[in-house]
């Protein structure tokens, strides 16, 4: 009588020569990968500093003189650094003066 049901029949297991046996071309994709590794982080890098670019200008124009800011062709470093471009917030708002 013949069964419906199909029987499980175990693989044997990897030997150890299996296991042991060197990849051939193992050091040709060490190179590759250790190359798209370097290109992954270079972009990485760019992308990041395309980011920081425009929030380090902010910061730097934030403490520049007000006369210095829209200037042509525009500088990195104004003259002199100037805190007095933040203005308190007890001036600005009553409410702000209880924090």
């Amino acid at each position: 009588m013949t069964s419906d049901t199909p029987t499980f029949t175990p693989t044997p297991a990897l030997g150890a020569a299996a296991v042991a046996a060197p990849y051939r071309g193992s050091r040709a994709r060490t190179h590759r990968s250790r190359a798209m590794s370097l290109v992954s982080q270079i972009l990485l890098s760019l992308v990041a500093l395309l980011f920081l670019v425009p929030i380090i200008w902010m910061l730097l124009s934030a403490i520049k003189p007000s006369a210095e800011v829209f200037t042509v062709p525009p500088k990195l470093f104004g003259s002199e650094i100037k805190f007095g471009n933040f203005v308190d917030p007890g001036t600005i708002c009553r409410s702000a003066g209880s924090f």
